[in-house]
């Protein structure tokens, strides 16, 4: 029986003094949340092809694209083009001085999420250029607002947290705020 117990508390502490490394290497402590390594795709507004790794990153669109449901979508350090449409739910990662110029968007948008991203979280991007405009005569039924930094349209549990809005405006004039991190 004592041969027994040993035999089954050596392999127990083999396996605990292996778990951490195991999950240390699995892990991405980049923006001090954990993110799982095997999903995550790579983005950088350089970016090209499909390949999406942190080495060979792809464009954000593109990213948005390759990443599977849940998975991450991490932005390098610069400045995209805004006009980013999230369709499935995905946690969208900046590194510092990653931004998106919402200004270069057709409809002023930095990024849109529409329902079938639900569940979807944006975190870590300076979104700035976002404007909106009145519209010269009233139609019904309306257009989708412009301007939007972030702009959920019929998704539901999403996480806007760490970002910092800036140089936007809308119909009430200039707008900018940084939302808390959750």
């Amino acid at each position: 029986m004592t041969r027994t117990f040993r035999r089954v508390a050596v392999a127990l502490a083999a396996t605990t003094a292996l778990a951490p490394v195991g999950v240390a290497a699995a892990w991405n402590h980049h923006d001090g949340h954990h993110h799982h390594q095997s999903t995550a795709v790579w983005a950088s507004p350089n970016g090209t092809g499909t390949t999406c790794t942190h080495s060979a990153p792809c464009t954000l669109a593109t990213a948005l694209t390759q990443a599977p449901a849940g998975g991450t979508v991490r932005a390098l350090p610069g400045t995209y083009n805004g006009g980013f449409v999230v369709t499935s739910p995905v946690h969208l990662l900046g590194s510092r001085g990653a931004v998106i110029d919402a200004a270069t968007a057709p409809n002023y948008t930095g990024i849109l999420i529409t329902a079938p991203a639900s569940g979807s979280t944006v975190r870590g991007f300076r979104i700035t250029g976002a404007s909106g405009a009145p519209e010269p005569t009233p139609v019904s039924p309306p257009p989708p607002p412009e301007g939007a930094a972030i702009h959920v349209v019929g998704a539901s549990d999403v996480t806007i947290a760490g970002n910092t809005i800036t140089g936007n405006t809308n119909l009430n004039g200039p707008a900018s705020q940084t939302n808390n991190p959750a």
